[in-house]
């Protein structure tokens, strides 16, 4: 498991449990999410990312259960099993799949996927 994986899979746990500190430590200050919806597509800056976080908790994130994070090179894919479908997940989405792109040691993308192999085969922040 890469440090990335595991410096991931423990700041989402943090997060499930209502814990933005862990995650948002990652985040480089220009970090930018490109999300499912019009609601929070194409967020940019640490702040902004993170708020749009504490926003996914209160639409029902913090009763996700982490299912697995893959090392995908100079990503880290997280797939979250979510009960029901909140209203930031994809169409037809059971999961929920973002994939943290780093550069160094520091997050610089999110992207939301409709499934974990789309995640795997479409790298946006190269």
């Amino acid at each position: 498991m890469s440090e990335h994986v595991h410096e991931v899979e423990q700041s989402v746990e943090a997060l499930l449990c209502g814990e933005l500190g862990p995650i948002s430590s990652l985040f480089a200050p220009d970090v930018e999410w490109h999300a499912w919806g019009d609601a929070i597509d194409g967020i940019r800056g640490e702040d902004a990312v993170t708020e749009a976080l504490r926003d996914r908790l209160d639409g029902g994130l913090d009763r996700a259960e982490l299912v697995e994070c893959i090392d995908a090179g100079q990503s880290v894919v997280v797939v979250l099993r979510l009960p029901g479908r909140p209203l930031f997940a994809a169409p037809g989405a059971n999961d929920q799949v973002i994939s943290l792109t780093f550069a160094g040691d520091r997050v610089i993308g999110l992207q939301d996927y409709r499934s974990r192999s789309e995640a795997l085969l479409i790298p946006i922040f190269d």
